[in-house]
């Protein structure tokens, strides 16, 4: 009976685990994040969760988003800045690198999220639907 109960328990937090997250880059990457309020947040740890539907496509390290018809990625360390805008119907997001090149792509805003420390001890969570703007330190 115990190994039942042991076996059911296993199942169930299976189940029930927690999606993924994706380390912005390495251990210690921190942000300000600027809200659709214009809500400044410094947010320490970050975390990224990709959109449901290409969640296990998606490597650590990098951003996902689609350029015209191509799904891309582009690595957190070359990014210097992130930019989403409305109204477009070809994008939503502008990432200026760190070479300040700008590359215009399609995100999910809907389905995928940010996560970290926030600058005063406890947590901080947000839809990329509610980013105005986030500027890597």
């Amino acid at each position: 009976m115990k190994l039942i109960l042991f076996a059911a328990l296993l199942v169930l937090a299976t189940l029930a685990g927690a999606a993924p997250a994706y380390a912005a880059d390495e251990p210690g990457v921190n942000a300000l994040f600027i809200d659709r309020q214009s809500v400044t947040s410094v947010v320490l740890n970050i975390q990224y969760q990709p959109d449901y539907l290409n969640r296990e496509d998606v490597p650590a390290g990098v951003l996902y988003g689609l350029r015209g018809l191509a799904r891309i990625t582009i690595p957190w360390n070359k990014i210097a800045r992130i930019d989403f805008v409305d109204g477009k119907d070809d994008y939503n997001a502008i990432v200026t690198l760190k070479d300040k090149k700008r590359i215009h792509i399609r995100v999910e805003a809907k389905t995928t999220e940010y996560s970290g420390e926030n600058s005063f001890g406890g947590t901080f969570q947000i839809r990329t639907e509610h980013i105005r703007s986030i500027i890597f330190e």
